[in-house]
């Protein structure tokens, strides 16, 4: 079936922008765990100095708006993948969804035993730490969340639907989503964009409403941010239109730091879920920009080398940088309360978060980078 749909240019001013923009995410929600960890909620810190509200302006706050960042992203690229290959009557489900899994389980499985060893030890020779004694505090270490049962949940992407995140590794409630979304969007678009008889069209778009149903409304509703990525697809994007690209840019690039700082100064929004549509709506127009932009700027080889390298170890970033910030605060506050901000405390801050970005580039060598090879080594 032929689509209207015009898919991003490979190492194009877009896609190496959007690479970029994934490590930046990724380090945005490392940055925001790593200043509540260390420094406390900012409602704890009494009497902050000028100096302390422009450092927690600046690098937290951000992580959940950075997640609909990843979501935004994810249905761009996975739903340009379906929707070429149904367009091309390439589709075969069984193949998409071993490469989804691959794809995750290949940094999930090590991060989920490294989150089991690393609390481990911090529960055995840290727990004078509040990390770790499950008192409530944020990121706090629950021994009973490392069970076989919450490790065997979470590898299959059923957290924060029958059992919690592992550990400490409060940051995996986004991969139960990725991967349902993952599933539900081919039962939804092969009966939308291919031709397939209609009991086979109604099973999957009943299949496809039950796990909406079974995965829960909060999931269920964050597929609609997921889908803005999917409708990038099909907006038009022709150079011969009027309008001009620095000002949609401009205009675009300005609304969504707009959305971020209103969401960051004014706190929580009366819904999360609201607050959460709204960033990712936001992200959809600069994205949108961005991919226009394709017909007006190149990128030069040195930026897509860069920025692919980046983008290539942000899902590792992510995956296993809670329990080692866990580790690390156990560490170096080691007791009740947090660190006080200042010159000494920041640059210590600034080392842990070197430290973890690079063991999650040197995990990234041994798995993420390789996902193409194993692809490749089982013939999908």
């Amino acid at each position: 079936m032929k689509l209207a749909m015009t898919p991003v240019k490979r190492n194009g001013f877009s896609s190496v922008t959007f690479d970029y923009i994934r490590f930046i995410a990724a380090l945005a929600v490392v940055l925001g765990h790593a200043v509540t960890r260390f420094f406390g909620p900012y409602s704890d810190v009494k009497a902050p100095s000028l100096s302390e509200k422009v450092f927690r302006v600046i690098f937290s706050g951000y992580g959940a708006q950075a997640v609909m960042v990843f979501f935004v992203l994810s249905g761009l690229f996975i739903g340009q993948s379906v929707l070429s290959q149904l367009q091309r009557d390439r589709f075969v489900f069984r193949q998409y969804a071993l490469r989804r899994l691959i794809r995750l389980w290949l940094v999930l499985i090590p991060a989920l035993v490294l989150t089991y060893f690393v609390d481990s030890f911090g529960i055995t020779y840290l727990s004078h730490d509040l990390i770790y004694q499950a008192n409530g505090m944020f990121g706090s270490v629950n021994p009973d969340e490392l069970s076989i049962q919450v490790f065997l949940s979470n590898a299959f992407f059923l957290q924060t639907i029958v059992n919690p995140t592992y550990g400490s590794n409060g940051a995996l409630w986004s991969l139960a989503n990725e991967f349902w979304y993952y599933i539900i969007f081919p039962l939804v678009a092969i009966p939308l964009f291919s031709a397939r008889a209609r009991y086979s069209k109604v099973l999957m778009i009943s299949a496809a409403a039950a796990l909406l149903v079974l995965v829960g409304f909060r999931i269920s509703v964050l597929f609609v941010v997921w889908l803005l990525g999917v409708a990038l697809l099909f907006i038009p994007k022709s150079a011969n239109s009027r309008v001009n690209w620095k000002w949609l840019l401009g205009v675009s690039s300005a609304m969504f730091f707009f959305i971020l700082l209103f969401i960051r100064l004014s706190g929580q929004m009366e819904s999360k879920l609201l607050e959460e549509m709204l960033c990712g709506t936001g992200f959809f127009l600069l994205c949108y920009s961005l991919i226009y932009c394709d017909n007006y700027i190149n990128a030069s080889k040195r930026h897509q080398s860069v920025s692919f390298e980046l983008a290539g170890f942000s899902y590792s970033l992510y995956l296993i940088h809670t329990p080692l910030l866990c580790l690390a605060r156990g560490w170096i506050v080691g007791g009740e309360g947090y660190l006080t901000f200042d010159l000494t405390t920041a640059l210590t801050f600034f080392a842990v978060i070197a430290g973890i970005v690079l063991l999650s580039y040197g995990l990234a060598k041994v798995t993420e980078f390789h996902t193409h090879k194993v692809y490749k080594k089982l013939g999908i």
